[in-house]
């Protein structure tokens, strides 16, 4: 918005504001060394023209001084915060095929700017099923395709949405099928022929009566009122033996925003401290 009004005639007036300012102040210090006849009217009334017109930056001062003062008890916290964080593992465990994902996140849209809302904005990356796919390693059904992914082959949870227990898995599914037309202007602009059949990920899943699974994971915002109050999110994402309830793993990690929830222009304060994070 600023850049718009200094292209405007506007904008020139505004820059000439400041010397303008003074030297309104400077001509009623003058018309007060005219206008009153003994040295101590024209000392007083001096003083007081240069007083009443400070008082607009002395006020600016002490907001900025104390934005400034407010800002440094933000960064102290966030690194005391920070001596906390980090990730440590208690126990490995080899050839596991599948997890439990144990909490949902919830949809993140709206959410970006919610000073106070308790959903460990530092660990959310993924909402609803969308968790779930990143968990989960592909399945090919075409044998000429060959990928080699990281992730589970299965995961279970209790999709909040109906309250039952299913476990997903990931696999390549036929989206559509290319007739010769298609292929043949795939095949000029690709080089080679793309085959018949269009493939695509989808997420796919079956009803199950309890978790086969012995891991889960789970997450929990770890922030205090103070921390919100600073702008400042944590949170930890653990891994837990469901047989035992041992924790096997953690990751705790913050996060703040030094634009103090500013959302001008669009801004989402929380997208932007992941700029100031730690880990």
């Amino acid at each position: 918005m600023n850049d718009l009004i200094n292209l405007t005639a506007f904008g020139a007036l505004l820059r000439w504001l400041p010397l303008m300012y003074w030297i309104l102040c400077a001509s009623l210090i003058g018309g007060a060394l005219y206008f009153f006849k003994t040295r101590r009217w024209k000392v007083i009334s001096s003083l007081l023209a240069v007083l009443i017109f400070s008082i607009p930056y002395l006020m600016t001062w002490k907001k900025q001084h104390d934005a400034l003062e407010a800002r440094k008890v933000s960064i102290n916290l966030f690194k005391k915060r920070c001596t906390e964080a980090g990730e440590k593992i208690i126990k490995k465990v080899p050839k596991v095929k599948g997890v439990a994902w144990l909490k949902w996140r919830e949809d993140i849209v709206g959410m970006e700017s919610n000073q106070y809302l308790m959903n460990d904005p530092y660990g959310r990356d993924c909402y609803k099923e969308g968790c779930i796919s990143a968990l989960l390693k592909r399945k090919n059904i075409d044998p000429e395709i060959s990928r080699i992914g990281r992730g589970f082959e299965f995961v279970e949870s209790v999709d909040p949405a109906d309250g039952r227990m299913y476990r997903y898995y990931l696999e390549e599914k036929i989206k559509g099928q290319r007739n010769l037309e298609q292929r043949e202007l795939y095949r000029k602009s690709a080089g080679y022929d793309p085959g018949e059949y269009v493939y695509g990920i989808g997420l796919s899943k079956i009803e199950i009566e309890s978790y086969s699974a012995k891991y889960g994971i789970t997450w929990d915002d770890i922030s205090t009122d103070e921390d919100r109050n600073h702008w400042i999110a944590g949170g930890r994402l653990r891994i837990i033996d469901l047989a035992s309830g041992e924790v096997i793993a953690e990751r705790v990690g913050f996060m703040i925003d030094l634009g103090k929830g500013n959302t001008s222009g669009g801004r989402q304060p929380w997208n932007y401290a992941e700029k100031n994070a730690c880990p």
